[in-house]
């Protein structure tokens, strides 16, 4: 899958050191490495909720504000065009850093990525499942023989945790309903407003997102379900790495919600803060995949990294 690669010429920081974004003064320069700078250049790239060009609006700023405070390396963040072209990154170790999704963070510790922090609001990290609300649907039973999008099987708050909440309230999504699987959480909402499905998967920073971005739509649909929720997506970073420069960035994200800049920052991700973590922190994801496995089988698992 081609990707999107973009390095921004960064202004003066601001307050806690947060970079604006470019202005029209100041294009964005495109390069694969560091413009006159050989410091390291580490991959940052995110687990692809919207479109490419939306992770860049919201991700972007993230950056921007932890670079001009890093030593001696930088973050460039590149998107991804699906899940699958995300997975494969990090199966094939081209990320240094990764935003991973909680089934996402057990695969990429095999293939030598560590958790070392995450998003700090687990309450929020639920499964919603959307429907117009002209679309009568009421009971889990009206969905029965219904398409229902998703935007990947191994989205664990937009797939995954939606078909054990559907199966056990009777509707297993594989035999009785009909799994769509689109590009991203957008798309599969589109679907449900254009009418080519019954439901969407998504989950609460998503559809708000969505929301902000497409107020008309959004007022069309309803969240139908919530589930309950889990451990909230991760940050992981590649084994080798310094762990001076992880820990690095480490610290600026746990501070992030401690001064107006980062707080901005965190706004447009829909997040309050993020939490230093470590593997044992995805504990209770592990037992979820071990119900989800006994309610539908095995899980395709990815091979170790040689």
């Amino acid at each position: 899958m081609k990707c999107v690669w973009q390095v921004f010429v960064l202004a003066v920081c601001l307050g806690a050191g947060c970079g604006k974004a470019p202005t029209p003064e100041s294009p964005p320069v495109y390069a694969s490495h560091p413009v006159g700078n050989e410091k390291p250049l580490y991959v940052f790239a995110v687990n692809p909720t919207h479109h490419p060009s939306r992770m860049f609006e919201i991700f972007g700023p993230l950056v921007d504000c932890i670079n001009p405070q890093t030593n001696n390396f930088s973050l460039r963040f590149e998107a991804s065009e699906n899940y699958d072209a995300f997975e494969t990154k990090l199966e094939k170790r081209t990320l240094h850093i990764a935003f991973a999704n909680p089934y996402q963070t057990l695969q990429a510790e095999k293939f030598g990525y560590r958790v070392f922090a995450k998003r700090g609001d687990d309450e929020r990290f639920c499964g919603l499942i959307i429907v117009r609300k002209d679309a009568g649907i009421r009971e889990v039973s009206d969905l029965k023989g219904a398409v229902i999008a998703f935007p990947s099987a191994t989205s664990m708050a937009a797939a995954m945790m939606q078909k054990y909440y559907l199966k056990m309230h009777g509707l297993d999504v594989e035999k009785d309903a009909q799994p769509l699987y689109v590009n991203n959480q957008d798309s599969a909402l589109m679907n449900v407003y254009q009418g080519r499905a019954k439901a969407a998967a998504t989950w609460p920073p998503s559809w708000e997102l969505f929301a902000e971005a497409n107020p008309t739509v959004a007022e069309a649909l309803a969240v139908q379900w919530t589930t309950e929720p889990l451990v909230s997506n991760s940050l992981m970073v590649r084994d080798d790495v310094p762990e001076a420069h992880w820990q690095q960035v480490r610290d600026l994200l746990v501070n992030l919600h401690k001064h107006d800049a980062g707080r901005a920052v965190l706004a447009r991700i829909k997040l309050a803060r993020f939490d230093a973590a470590t593997s044992a922190t995805y504990d209770p994801v592990r037992e979820f995949v071990k119900k989800y496995e006994a309610a539908f089988g095995p899980l395709p698992d990815k091979k170790e990294s040689p």
